[in-house]
C-alpha cells in the first residue's frame, strides 16, 4: 500500500510538471517586452502580449564569471489600467550570445506570489532587450 501511494504522489507531480501552464490559479500570463538602456543599469520599454503597459528593470546584483553573468533585476510593470506588477528576477546573461534566462517571483502587486520565468535576447552592440515573461499564479 505504501508503495502505491508513493508512485500515486510521484505521478502527480510528474503530471503537474508536464502540465506547467494550467494552474489553479488561473492561466498564465504571457508578456513580451522590448526594453532599452536608460540610464546606469535601468533599462526601460514596454510590454505587450496579453497585456500591454510599460518596464522597468534595475541591475540589483551582478556576479562576473567570464561570459556568464549572473544577474538579479527588480522589474515594474505598469499594465494599461492601473495594474502594477513588481517582482525579483535572477539568472543568467551570456555575454557571447545574449541570451538572458531568469526566474523569480511576483513580490507585489496584481499576481503578487506569482512564479515568473523570463527568456531574452540581449543586443551587445546597444544593451537593448527583447523577449518574454511568463507569469504563472
Amino acid at each position: 500500500m505504501k508503495r502505491r501511494t508513493s508512485v500515486a504522489i510521484a505521478l502527480a507531480a510528474v503530471l503537474s510538471f508536464a502540465a506547467a501552464g494550467v494552474t489553479v490559479g488561473g492561466a498564465p500570463l504571457e508578456l513580451t517586452f522590448e526594453k532599452s538602456l536608460a540610464g546606469a543599469g535601468v533599462w526601460e520599454g514596454t510590454v505587450g502580449g496579453d497585456e500591454t503597459g510599460t518596464i522597468e528593470t534595475y541591475l540589483a546584483a551582478v556576479n562576473e564569471a567570464g561570459s556568464v553573468w549572473y544577474v538579479t533585476f527588480d522589474w515594474t510593470v505598469e499594465i494599461d489600467g492601473g495594474d502594477r506588477i513588481i517582482a525579483e528576477v535572477e539568472g543568467i546573461i551570456n555575454l557571447r550570445t545574449g541570451r538572458v534566462v531568469m526566474n523569480g517571483e511576483v513580490l507585489d502587486g496584481y499576481l503578487v506570489g506569482s512564479r515568473i520565468h523570463v527568456e531574452a535576447q540581449l543586443d551587445l552592440t546597444d544593451m537593448s532587450s527583447e523577449g518574454t515573461m511568463l507569469i504563472t499564479p
